[in-house]
């Protein structure tokens, strides 16, 4: 019986062209279902945020504290109702009292995970109403709360009644143009902070009835109108904000 030859180089290059060519049909299916595994898992993290803000509600009233400042420091939801031992060792007021895992308020899209520390909150994490500030901020102003000394920056929640659908509580965000990978705390104008498309053009958001969905921008544009009056708003889909408008 005579022995299979050693593949020669044409033979070899052929092959190597062949598993190119494969690689290259490959790769954008493999794209896409990492990146609809990462707005999976953006959603259940959402929920598991947002478990955690219903349970405080449950235990104060209906009342989400969301930001605190005035201790000499400012925190935001990450700090206040999170289990960050980062921010529990501040041994600040009301800081890190443990409703929700830290792991989970920000989208995966955003960081590495080994990029997002505990305490690297106000870039990471997903927008949250701004209670009691300003409409633009994307709550209507009897929809929050406002105390002093310290400032307490709350969102009743008794407030909502029928209007569930446009009761937001967590939403994809970026800081500014020129960082891509952040998120932003809150939704702020004058500081670029806006909703963003991280998934499919479409912006994940979590609601207070329990739920989170993907949101078109026009979607989007329609919450904002109802508690800013505007009737546009700016959304990341890239690095770049566009307006949508009415």
């Amino acid at each position: 019986m005579k022995m299979r030859q050693k593949f020669n180089l044409i033979e070899l290059l052929i092959i190597i062209s062949i598993i190119a060519i494969l690689v290259s049909l490959l790769l954008p299916a493999l794209n896409k279902a990492r990146e609809r595994v990462q707005a999976v898992t953006c959603l259940n993290n959402q929920r598991q945020t947002g478990l955690g803000f219903l349970q405080y509600a449950a235990d104060w009233n209906d009342f989400v504290i969301l930001y605190l400042s005035g201790t000499g420091l400012t925190f935001n939801y990450r700090a206040l109702l999170s289990d960050s031992l980062s921010y529990k060792n501040t041994r600040q007021f009301m800081v890190a009292q443990g409703y929700y895992n830290w792991k989970t308020d920000h989208c995966p899209q955003m960081f590495s995970k080994d990029a997002i520390t505990e305490y690297d909150g106000p870039n990471s994490v997903y927008a949250a109403p701004f209670p009691g500030w300003t409409a633009q901020n994307g709550l209507k102003l009897e929809w929050g709360v406002r105390y002093s000394s310290p400032s307490q920056f709350i969102y009743n929640l008794k407030k909502i009644g029928k209007n569930m659908q446009y009761a937001w509580g967590l939403a994809d965000s970026q800081r500014d143009p020129t960082r891509p990978n952040n998120g932003a705390h809150m939704i702020e104008k004058t500081g670029q902070r806006f909703f963003a498309a991280r998934h499919n053009r479409r912006i994940n958001v979590w609601f207070v009835d329990g739920h989170a969905a993907a949101q078109t921008p026009e979607q989007i544009r329609k919450i904002y109108q109802y508690h800013s009056t505007s009737s546009s708003v700016w959304v990341y889909t890239g690095a770049v904000p566009v307006l949508y408008s009415k």
